[in-house]
């Protein structure tokens, strides 16, 4: 999802429409309407629409998938120093998607978006620094990093921040600490945190153990198209965890999980 901006640059006006029709904000979805949209746009020197093109085709979506096309797009977008395209380009490099695998190539690249305050960049270095991808693996310094972002509002540093103190990483082992944050970030619609509090009720992490509200919340986010929350609230149907046992339902909602 992409955020609306106040920016009157050119092309600003046809940037705003494509978010629209790719979010389905207000209109019907149709993301092939936003890339025509943001062609326009683009073609005016708006970089956002530049960086979302990247991101339609390195996803295929309403365009043919080409990730050497979209590196193109993050390219020209980054060297006019826009900062989500320069964290993109950085995760294409680090994945090898439409370039070479590049990790060293890579973490230069979070490092300078995260310098100058990008918060997709310096949470991705926290996944980094946590997991050893590209740099030396220094769990510490990922919690602090994902503290960082965090403390800037940023929804996923958060939930990655309450998987540190779930799993001790970097940091002394605190479930109930963890299932704070994973409620801050799931109160602010944050769908992985509403799977992972499911979890935490069900298993009895951090909080008492409450089968039904684990299975209301993942019926909350399995509406919302979180398909790990419709798995689980498949299962809990399946054996009657929090709801009555009733395996029609189990099996459709296993279904559609599987179907995407």
């Amino acid at each position: 999802m992409h955020i609306l901006v106040e920016d009157k640059s050119n092309g600003e006006e046809e940037y705003q429409q494509g978010v629209c029709y790719e979010d389905g904000k207000g209109v019907v979805k149709d993301v092939q309407k936003a890339v025509e949209l943001y062609y326009i746009a683009s073609s005016k020197g708006h970089l956002g629409s530049l960086c979302n093109l990247g991101f339609l085709y390195a996803n295929g979506l309403g365009v043919n998938k080409d990730e050497k096309k979209a590196v193109e797009l993050y390219f020209q977008a980054s060297s006019r120093d826009y900062l989500p395209a320069t964290c993109n380009l950085g995760f294409c490099y680090m994945n090898g998607i439409g370039v070479s695998k590049n990790e060293k190539k890579g973490i230069e690249l979070y490092e300078k978006a995260s310098s100058l305050g990008n918060l997709d960049a310096i949470c991705n270095l926290g996944f980094c620094y946590t997991s050893g991808k590209g740099v030396k693996k220094d769990k510490k310094k990922g919690k602090e990093l994902y503290d960082k972002a965090s403390a800037m509002g940023y929804l996923r540093a958060t939930y990655n921040l309450g998987l540190c103190y779930e799993r001790g990483r970097g940091v002394k082992k605190d479930k109930k600490k963890a299932f704070q944050l994973f409620e801050k970030a799931s109160f602010q619609g944050f769908l992985e945190a509403t799977c992972r509090l499911g979890v935490c009720y069900d298993k009895g992490r951090g909080v008492k153990k409450d089968k039904n509200k684990a299975a209301e919340l993942f019926e909350k986010g399995s509406l919302q198209g979180h398909l790990i929350s419709t798995y689980n609230l498949a299962l809990c149907y399946k054996y009657g965890r929090g709801v009555d046992k009733d395996k029609r339902t189990a099996r459709e909602l296993f279904s559609e999980a599987a179907m995407h």
